[in-house]
């Protein structure tokens, strides 16, 4: 029997969401010594999301799982390689189950551990890389429908990519030249051809290295952009709505945020700069639940977590600041309490574990709300195996559909059609995700949907 979620929005005014937000502590959850950079996943397929950190002191991962109401278990701590100083989470041998990598600074190698879905993961498997890498990103570089890993090497100022088999295995098959002292990378579609490109920053040139990529593994001649002094972190998202990839860079010397924003065919032009005091890393998701994407970036000596909400076309407003009780490391992102909400996680330097924020926004609608037509709308089944239909009885020509990872992550956009209403998601990864629809590019309704 097909299971149907109900959905409710607002047709006939305009929409203003104006809301604040607030966090209230989740707890302290114990890794081991120096951790530098967390990600969140469902580990072991219980639809919670869990975290993982890379610990640059101990020369281990550690893996809490979460355990309801935004609670961790005790830590999982594994041996990597020697000061690991990032950690990403996908599905490199195509099983469903998450696994994860990191860069080690000190041994020049990444380490992958396969994860078996229950929340346990294989022994650490090395790959070489080039001088110092300082950080990774998990795309599919060739376009083979397999992951592949590149790395930002720090001392000698290029990327490794490693390619990957579909079965958990890496092989060496390029370098890229970059900027000096490359510490930051990211991958997206910037130029809307299909094609996986790479992104990094380069914290003493000052500059973020584009290569557009060209299908089968290989890219086009890299071009420089100018950000603020000694970036350290970057991430690509949509930042403005237009359906274009955007950068953002947090820039630990100038104390600043530049927003790149994407044209759609490769270019770049300057977008806000934010004033914060001492950006260690950033992540961009939608804290107020208004459709648009905010920018929450972690302060390394000041100790805090600056909050910057987006209103429209790529601004944003004034800064909120909220105080961590040691030196953030790193921030990740999702939602740890089930409750609707993008939630905060940060590693704090020192006190060797990680500080979950809860995210208490609701959204408050202005005066000038004016509710019209209820309409309903279905999407079924739920939970899906491989496809999701969505019957909207009353939509509109303008209307769009998105569906987002339990991080955050935009991972589909298309215009709604009655004619063409069944969403192909089979190569979605089992999980939590989260379906909103638009209306004349205004959020109108949203659902959570299960894969199982």
């Amino acid at each position: 029997m097909k299971k149907i979620i109900s959905f409710l929005f607002v047709t006939g005014g305009m929409f203003h969401v104006n809301a604040q937000v607030s966090f209230s502590s989740g707890g302290q959850f114990n890794v081991d010594a120096g951790p530098v950079s967390s990600v969140s996943a469902d580990f072991n397929n219980d639809g919670k999301v869990d975290i993982a950190t890379a610990n640059i002191d101990s020369y281990t991962i550690s893996v809490l799982l979460e355990q309801g109401a935004g609670g961790f278990s005790a830590p999982t701590n594994l041996p990597v390689g020697l000061q690991p100083s990032a950690i990403i989470s996908a599905d490199f041998n195509n099983d469903s189950n998450m696994d994860l990598a990191t860069t080690n600074y000190a041994s020049n190698n990444i380490s992958v551990l396969l994860g078996d879905g229950a929340g346990g993961f294989s022994t650490a498997t090395n790959y070489l890389v080039d001088s110092l890498p300082w950080s990774l990103v998990a795309s599919d570089l060739n376009g083979d429908g397999m992951i592949d890993i590149a790395t930002a090497n720090y001392k000698s100022t290029n990327v490794s990519i490693l390619t990957g088999d579909g079965m958990g295995n890496f092989s060496s098959s390029s370098l890229l030249n970059v900027g000096i002292g490359a510490d930051a990378i990211t991958s997206a579609d910037f130029n809307n051809d299909g094609k996986q490109d790479l992104a990094i920053a380069n914290f003493d040139s000052n500059t973020v290295t584009l290569f557009l990529g060209l299908g089968g593994g290989s890219f086009s001649s890299s071009a420089h952009i100018a950000v603020g002094i000694s970036p350290v972190s970057m991430i690509a998202s949509d930042m403005n709505g237009d359906g274009k990839m955007d950068l953002v860079t947090a820039n630990n010397d100038s104390y600043n945020v530049s927003v790149l924003l994407g044209n759609g065919i490769g270019g770049f032009t300057s977008g806000p700069v934010l004033p914060v005091q001492d950006p260690w890393e950033l992540v961009a998701t939608d804290l107020n639940n208004d459709g648009i994407k905010d920018l929450a970036v972690a302060n390394y000596k000041s100790l805090s977590i600056t909050v910057f909400l987006g209103n429209s076309l790529g601004s944003f407003d004034a800064a909120l600041n909220f105080t961590c009780v040691g030196k953030p490391t790193s921030i990740t992102n999702a939602d740890y309490n089930g409750d609707g909400n993008m939630d905060l996680a940060a590693c704090l330097d020192f006190t060797g574990n990680v500080t979950v924020l809860l995210n208490n926004a609701l959204p408050t609608e202005s005066p000038e709300l004016n509710i019209g037509l209820e309409t309903n709308f279905t999407a079924y089944p739920n939970p899906f195996t491989s496809s999701v239909t969505i019957e909207i009885p009353d939509a509109d020509d303008n209307m769009h559909i998105e569906l987002y990872d339990c991080l955050g992550h935009l991972l589909y956009l298309e215009k709604y059609s009655a004619a063409c209403n069944e969403v192909d998601l089979k190569k979605m990864d089992n999980g939590l995700y989260i379906l909103k629809v638009f209306s004349d590019g205004k959020i109108v309704g949203s659902q959570k949907l299960l894969k199982r």
